[in-house]
């Protein structure tokens, strides 16, 4: 069964962590986005999906690779770069 587009609207808007951390929020109906950099500097993206229409219809890129097979090949060149060493 063919999934009819519909589109959404979209918007974005800056949060702040109530220790004034910025958060990037963006809301698209379905779908909800947070990044932020934590403490330590680590960076969050945090989605949340709060439609039954978005299960299926939801791609996570990474340097606009899939994100599985992204981190896969990032763990695969970190690997190789270690073994370098020995």
């Amino acid at each position: 069964m063919r999934v009819l587009f519909v589109p959404v609207p979209i918007t974005a808007r800056l949060l702040a962590h109530t220790d004034g951390r910025p958060i990037a929020y963006t809301d698209a109906t379905a779908v909800v986005v947070f990044v932020y950099q934590d403490r330590s500097g680590v960076f969050t993206v945090d989605i949340h999906t709060r439609h039954p229409a978005a299960d299926g219809r939801l791609r996570v890129l990474l340097d606009e690779r899939p994100l599985l097979i992204a981190a896969a090949a990032r763990l695969a060149a970190a690997g190789s770069e270690g073994s370098r060493g020995h």
